[in-house]
């Protein structure tokens, strides 16, 4: 009996190894051949240029797009931004792609063989909100015998701020802006009572963190100025969408800043 017991117990042992192996298993290997094939400039259905792979790069005829890495396994199309996401292959040829997007829409895309294509994807860097512009601002004001000279400065910086959303095909992008620094000066005649360069982590208080992320700090603008103190608006933007905070400064005649979200 006990040699029985001995027995069924090494066999049970061995089976729980083998069960044990099988949780270590490799992840699914990339398919090289559909890779491969995808190498190229493809346009859509109306022949407008869409995107170039490149190796392990895909890359997007919207300057404003961040190149993103890909991999093909499983027949999906599985690309790594800033978030990962996969697309179902449903065709794909030499020269012919299909795959389902993220609305469960079908697209299609067909290979160029216009060697002028590629011109598409020798933009210049994605334009900076604000234009790259250095702006500058004077405001002077007597308020109870007291004369404020408040100067802002919009400093362009190359800060990268990165927004995810969905190209015309359906495919999840990386929008590529950059951000801007903003100094701000409070003098009391020739008493400096404030003086920092303002970034948009500056607000996270009164902002949602997530919307901070993909936000810019778009610009502060003088909004008042009374006995209270100078009260100053700061725009944080979402790019491209007509979302916005706009955060109230007020420095006050000691020099104190606080603020809140503007109603």
């Amino acid at each position: 009996m006990k040699q029985y017991i001995l027995h069924f117990c090494i066999i049970l042992a061995a089976l729980l190894s083998c069960t044990g192996k099988t949780s270590d298993a490799a992840p699914p290997a990339e398919d090289t051949v559909a890779k491969q094939m995808l190498q190229g400039v493809w346009m859509n259905e109306d022949e407008v240029v869409t995107m170039r792979v490149a190796g392990d790069t895909i890359s997007y005829s919207d300057s404003t797009m961040a190149p993103a890495y890909f991999a093909v396994v499983r027949d999906s199309l599985v690309i790594r931004g800033a978030t990962e996401a996969r697309y179902e292959i449903l065709k794909q040829t030499e020269h012919i792609f299909e795959f389902r997007n993220h609305a469960g829409d079908i697209v299609k895309l067909l290979k160029s063989d216009n060697p002028d294509d590629a011109k598409a994807f020798t933009k210049h860097a994605a334009p900076p909100l604000n234009q790259n512009r250095l702006i500058k601002r004077d405001t002077v004001a007597v308020v109870a015998d007291r004369k404020y000279h408040v100067y802002v400065q919009v400093n362009p910086s190359t800060y990268k701020v990165i927004r995810s959303t969905y190209n015309q095909e359906g495919i999840m992008v990386d929008n590529i802006y950059y951000d801007n620094i903003i100094n701000v000066c409070v003098y009391d005649g020739g008493t400096r009572l404030f003086s920092r360069d303002m970034r948009k982590q500056d607000f996270a208080a009164h902002v949602p963190e997530n919307f901070i992320r993909q936000s810019v700090l778009s610009d502060i603008t003088v909004d008042a100025i009374t006995p209270a103190g100078i009260t100053l608006d700061a725009a944080l933007c979402m790019p491209d969408t007509p979302t916005a905070y706009i955060v109230k400064m007020t420095v006050s005649p000691q020099g104190k800043l606080t603020m809140k979200v503007s109603n």
